[in-house]
């Protein structure tokens, strides 16, 4: 029986040991709780903050894409607009003759616009160069006048001398 009596304290000291370690244990879990929400607390404001950054990265990110965009396509738009502005603008230079300075440069599409416009305006300016000199304009068409006039009265007369000889073959 002493053998049954010391293995008995021995539980009886173990459940005592294991009782007090419990004890122990509940008193430290509101202080684990504790602890834990405020770890949480800790978390949630970083993920908050980070998450606020890479929006607002997000944000930066897509405004620069949007400036790099707008600028790219200014300048394509330039690279563009520009040779076609030399034929565009050329007629209304056309009074001071071609220009001198519209070298065609470009062998795509809009250069080779650019070279009909240029083949086009040169063909123009001797009218645009005619145009500058009123007095050989009226001096061209005073001598196409007189030709008019004498070619009517020549007309008129062999008219005339057709009506005659069918008379003269009657008589």
């Amino acid at each position: 029986m002493t053998r049954r009596t010391g293995y008995g304290r021995r539980q009886h000291r173990m459940a005592a040991m294991q009782r007090g370690l419990h004890h122990q244990a509940c008193a430290r879990i509101p202080q684990a709780v504790e602890l834990v929400q405020k770890n949480a607390e800790t978390n949630f404001e970083e993920a908050h903050k980070a998450a606020s950054f890479a929006t607002v990265s997000s944000l930066g990110i897509l405004l620069l894409a949007l400036a790099g965009s707008a600028l790219a396509g200014l300048v394509v738009a330039r690279q563009i607009a520009r040779p076609l502005a030399m034929p565009c603008g050329s007629p209304k230079r056309c009074p001071r003759g071609p220009d001198a300075d519209g070298e065609v440069r470009s062998r795509d599409e809009v250069g080779q616009l650019m070279a009909a416009m240029k083949g086009t305006l040169e063909q123009l300016s001797g009218s645009c160069a005619a145009s500058r000199h009123p007095h050989m304009i009226s001096t061209a068409s005073h001598e196409i006048a007189s030709g008019n006039e004498d070619l009517s009265s020549r007309t008129e007369q062999q008219a005339s001398s057709l009506e005659e000889r069918p008379a003269r073959w009657r008589n």
